[in-house]
């Protein structure tokens, strides 16, 4: 502030010096407050333009930024479907467990093979139970993520970690989910052979 007033007050004086000098020193002063104006319009055009590029280098940004924000609102949309769909799943599997196990304590005569079959089959139901609270948790802490992220999206980095985290989950329960038919089909195959054999002995 006070140097911008010093060199107005210079400018005023070289204006009265030019005055006392007659038209030359006018025309001369004219000249160099032209020059000066000049230059400063060249400071200003140039942080103009400046501020142009970072302007238009910020709104980049911020639509880059958008774009990722709605990928993975998408992504996060069909991930929360897909979990849901995978829950449903998962509790329809140990309904199933939970009716033959409930089948298998009511047969005295399947031998120490079948219960130990029962027994092991209770665990990876208990497992499977524990898995499926968790997976609730975590769906319904990717719907709280998403709810957050509508209204801030200061959240992007943060959801994208959730995202990769519950990708993981997915699929490590998708494999899991698989694991268990198979040990299902086992158990129920065995079963049934052991049918066959007393229904042969019995004949």
């Amino acid at each position: 502030m006070k140097k911008a007033y010093q060199e107005e007050l210079n400018r005023e004086l070289s204006k009265t010096r030019s005055l006392q000098q007659g038209p030359d020193g006018l025309q001369k002063q004219h000249q160099l407050d032209m020059e000066a104006l000049k230059q400063e319009l060249q400071v200003l055009s140039e942080r103009y333009s400046q501020k142009c590029l970072e302007i238009g280098a910020l709104t980049q940004q911020a639509e880059e930024r958008e774009h990722t924000l709605r990928r993975c609102q998408q992504e996060g949309q069909e991930l929360l479907r897909h979990n849901q769909e995978l829950h449903s799943h998962l509790s329809e599997e140990i309904d199933r467990l939970r009716s033959f196990i409930a089948s298998q304590g009511t047969g005295n005569s399947c031998g120490r093979s079948s219960e130990r079959s029962s027994c092991e089959l209770e665990v990876l139901l208990r497992v499977k139970e524990n898995e499926l609270q968790y997976l609730k948790k975590e769906v319904q802490c990717l719907r709280d993520e998403l709810q957050v992220m509508h209204k801030d999206k200061r959240f992007t980095g943060k959801y994208q970690d959730a995202y990769v985290e519950l990708n993981h989950i997915k699929t490590r329960s998708e494999r899991e989910i698989e694991q268990l038919k198979e040990h299902l089909r086992l158990a129920m195959a065995a079963l049934q052979e052991k049918e066959a054999v007393r229904n042969s002995l019995a004949e």
